[in-house]
């Protein structure tokens, strides 16, 4: 973040007003180049935007679920509270589940690769959920 930034100028005029703009009983000093005593306040924010991006993909025969889903990019990690780089790929007609979780300095936090079959008790498969988990 940066300093904010504030300003005052004449509204007639648009000079900018020297501090201080009021004088010693507390009403505006008329602005030097026209006499006006309308002012315009300006104040400068910044602020700093970080963006994450992620692709997924389904892949299907016409009228028939999908034999393939692919996921990749940012996560956020709710119990964490950090942004982990995940890659997911699912073949359902080569039985294969892969998934890479990396976190933000490249250290690999999970790495499975094992067939769909044995993929039990995760996403829609761990059943109703409660508020612990």
């Amino acid at each position: 973040m940066s300093d904010n930034m504030s300003s005052i100028s004449c509204a007639n005029c648009h000079t900018p007003i020297p501090e201080p703009h009021l004088n010693e009983s507390g009403e505006k000093k008329p602005c030097s180049s026209c006499g006006s005593t309308l002012r315009n306040y300006g104040q400068e924010l910044a602020a700093e935007v970080m963006m994450h991006a992620t692709l997924a993909f389904k892949a299907r025969s016409p009228g028939r679920r999908p034999f393939a889903l692919g996921f990749v990019g940012a996560s956020f990690h709710r119990l964490t509270g950090a942004w982990h780089q995940v890659e997911r790929v699912v073949f359902r007609d080569k039985n294969l589940y892969r998934e890479k979780v990396t976190d933000e300095s490249g250290r690999v936090i999970r790495d499975v690769q094992h067939p769909l079959t044995d993929h039990k008790g995760h996403g829609d498969d761990r059943g109703p959920r409660t508020p612990d988990t």
